[in-house]
């Protein structure tokens, strides 16, 4: 099944005009192959178009992407909430120590680890 990009480029357009967003670049990875595209305007006073490469400020928008991410492999068993980060992530370092060798995905996730 091939991804069809001018429906949900129509689509993501109309949201953006709905919510009175400015643009979205939309990239989906399926079998291997990555479908890209974006909608809208970079810069509003301008009008310049978005683009692939457009670069957003996503501020903390990737907390809740990491954790749903995160979360689907705690589901799928290839992850554990109580072990330590540096278990799945070797350099893993905070300015204390002690912390970064015993902080575990729920404390970071329960913002629960004291950095």
């Amino acid at each position: 099944m091939t991804i069809d990009v001018p429906r949900i480029r129509a689509r993501v357009a109309e949201l953006l005009a709905e919510y009175g967003i400015p643009s979205a670049a939309i990239g989906v990875l399926r079998d291997g192959e990555l479908t890209e595209f974006a909608v809208g305007v970079r810069c509003v006073e301008t009008r310049e178009p978005a683009t692939t490469d457009t670069v957003y400020q996503c501020g903390s928008m990737t907390k809740t992407w990491t954790a749903l991410a995160f979360m689907q492999l705690v589901d799928e068993g290839k992850v554990d909430l109580d072990e330590p980060v540096r278990t799945y992530l070797p350099g893993f370092t905070v300015a204390d120590p002690e912390a970064s060798a015993k902080v575990t995905p729920r404390h970071l996730l329960y913002h629960a680890n004291g950095i």
